[in-house]
């Protein structure tokens, strides 16, 4: 294959990923949007905005059970990022959420068995706390309360038909300009991985349980 067949190839790979994960965005950016205008703040603040173990264990609580995606969940938590969620309990929320949810643990009873079912949201819990914490313990950056903290209170003066027009400007024109360079960051990446991986790669050359740490290795980069 010449420069050109490469171009080619990457261009078809990252226009099917993107058809992929594109509903999920944008169902989480309009769970953002919606969230802009009716969660308060002052709410969001108040439970999971301090530096804390409470904040970041009830961030990992509220987004184990919603059925966001890996691509869904990353608009959402910028949202209570810019709400004022502090780093901790974002990244709680951000790595406990995609795990699982309602939909998928009754998924998973129902394929796997009781014990996966209870495993997964176990495994998330346990995750999204350890992160949140880690977060908490090296980040030495001092909380500070968002700019636009106070904002929610305009909102709730505007009619009904503003509220919609305003979450859906903050979905779909503000929070995507804040995320897309990361996003296509990640989408080129993965479109390389995609490209100069085999298929059966993992398949054929990790089959072995002795190796699960190699597994774990290639598949979080992967996945992430």
């Amino acid at each position: 294959m010449n420069i050109f067949d490469y171009v080619v190839l990457f261009f078809k790979e990252a226009w099917s990923m993107t058809v992929d994960m594109s509903p999920y965005l944008l169902v989480g950016m309009l769970v953002s949007g919606l969230i802009s205008i009716y969660v308060n703040d002052n709410f969001i603040s108040r439970h999971i905005g301090s530096k804390n173990f409470n904040s970041v264990f009830k961030a990992t609580i509220f987004g184990i059970p919603l059925p966001l995606c890996s691509c869904g969940v990353i608009p959402v938590a910028a949202t209570l990022r810019s709400s004022g969620a502090s780093k901790g309990s974002t990244v709680s929320f951000l790595v406990s959420t995609p795990q699982t949810g309602v939909d998928s643990i009754l998924l998973t009873y129902g394929m796997l068995g009781p014990a996966m079912a209870v495993f997964r949201p176990l495994a998330a819990l346990i995750s999204g706390l350890l992160s949140g914490l880690a977060v908490n313990i090296f980040d030495k950056e001092t909380q500070n309360q968002p700019e636009a903290f106070n904002s929610f209170n305009k909102k709730t003066k505007l009619g009904a038909l503003d509220k919609i027009k305003s979450a859906l400007e903050y979905g779909f024109i503000t929070l995507p300009s804040d995320i897309a360079v990361p996003l296509f960051q990640g989408l080129a990446l993965a479109t390389l991985i995609s490209m100069f991986l085999p298929p059966d790669f993992i398949a054929e050359n990790f089959s072995n349980m002795l190796l699960l740490p190699a597994m774990l290795l290639i598949s979080i980069p992967l996945y992430v």
